[in-house]
């Protein structure tokens, strides 16, 4: 029988609070969810199937794979097209090779739609710890902290996700946004035109770009 929600989110805060603290892992409480879909992969499999052009080549490494589509989607016009492009790579960048950390991140996950924060970042810290090479884990860590208003700590995990993959445009993007709310906008339309550099198709950081323009222009009336 799975315990109760409330038992089963305590359970997992503890997990993430020993993992903080180094303490040794049991293999059952991490074996115990592996068969559930991780919550940010179920929204992107229930899309339309990629494209053949789309889909791994034979012994293509991960690496080579993000390559090609990030060349893909930065020459892709068409939103739709483009979205498809850009959901098989946020399923890269999910990917953290690590059973422990995929349930860590969809614990993660589900905090923070719960808008329970406190464990989100709780359980993004023992992320970060157990995985300070997987990009998306800053990236995730970095939103908890903007939702906070802690835009210091945002920023320097939004450094350290890039540090690990540059083209991560939701960091750019996160970046832009608390450079504005720090009255920084000639810094921010600099990061807004370098995610749209990355994925020109993308319609929110374009309307986001067009609307800090009219905001400098109105400056300089």
């Amino acid at each position: 029988m799975r315990p109760a929600p409330h038992t089963q989110r305590m359970i997992i805060r503890l997990l993430a609070l020993s993992l903080s603290f180094g303490l040794a892992v049991t293999p059952v409480l991490a074996q115990r969810d592996q068969d559930r879909v991780p919550m940010d992969d179920e929204r992107l499999e229930q899309a339309t199937e990629p494209p053949p052009e789309d889909a791994p080549a034979p012994d293509e490494t991960r690496q080579a794979r993000l390559d090609r589509l990030f060349g893909r989607l930065s020459q892709t016009e068409d939103p739709e097209q483009a979205k498809g492009i850009a959901r098989n790579i946020q399923r890269e960048f999910l990917r953290s090779g690590s059973p422990t950390t995929d349930l860590l991140m969809r614990e993660a996950a589900a905090a923070i739609e719960a808008e329970d924060l406190a464990v989100a970042l709780d359980v993004l810290d023992a992320v970060t710890r157990l995985q300070p090479d997987y990009a998306e884990g800053w990236n995730r860590r970095a939103t908890v902290h903007f939702m906070q208003d802690n835009y210091g700590r945002a920023l320097a995990d939004i450094e350290r996700a890039l540090a690990l993959e540059p083209r991560h445009w939701g960091a750019i993007s996160g970046l832009a946004t608390i450079l504005k709310a720090l009255e920084q906008p000639e810094e921010a339309a600099e990061a807004y035109d370098k995610a749209l550099a990355i994925y020109p198709a993308q319609e929110r950081l374009r309307k986001a770009r067009e609307d800090l323009e009219s905001e400098l222009d109105g400056e300089d009336i």
